[in-house]
């Protein structure tokens, strides 16, 4: 997740410095690097991005009730393709990763608090790199 948020800075200097078509990229990124974070959390192994989105819909939208903004992940992250990255598409895109994150920390924190043995499933960054 912190790796996802990192995407998210990525984005707003990027969108601040009015490069617009690598904002709207690098929040397309932490789409799918927050897409990870939560597989991995409920033990479903992602490799390609087109995989983790897929997955993501199907694992954590169908089966644990995860709330994407707009529906579905691959909707929403899939949108820099039909769309040329203006100001305007950036901002927005740059939002909905905003709201997106805000949806995966709290599906996060309530997954540790509910599972009294989830200490182990926490993601060190010292020895997990993806």
């Amino acid at each position: 997740i912190n790796d996802a948020e990192i995407k998210l800075k990525e984005a707003q200097e990027a969108f601040d410095n009015g490069l617009f078509n690598e904002a709207s990229y690098h929040a397309y990124t932490g789409m799918v690097i927050g897409a990870k974070a939560l597989l991995l959390a409920v033990d479903v192994a992602c490799n390609t991005q087109a995989a983790i989105l897929s997955d993501f819909d199907q694992h954590l939208v169908a089966e644990h009730g995860f709330q994407v903004p707009g529906g579905s992940i691959e909707q929403l992250a899939l949108q820099i393709k039909m769309t040329k990255p203006t100001q305007a598409f950036a901002h927005q895109f740059i939002r909905q990763l905003v709201d997106f994150l805000d949806a995966v920390r709290s599906f996060r924190s309530k997954q540790v608090e509910q599972d009294l043995l989830a200490a182990d499933k926490l993601v060190v960054d010292n020895y997990y790199k993806a």
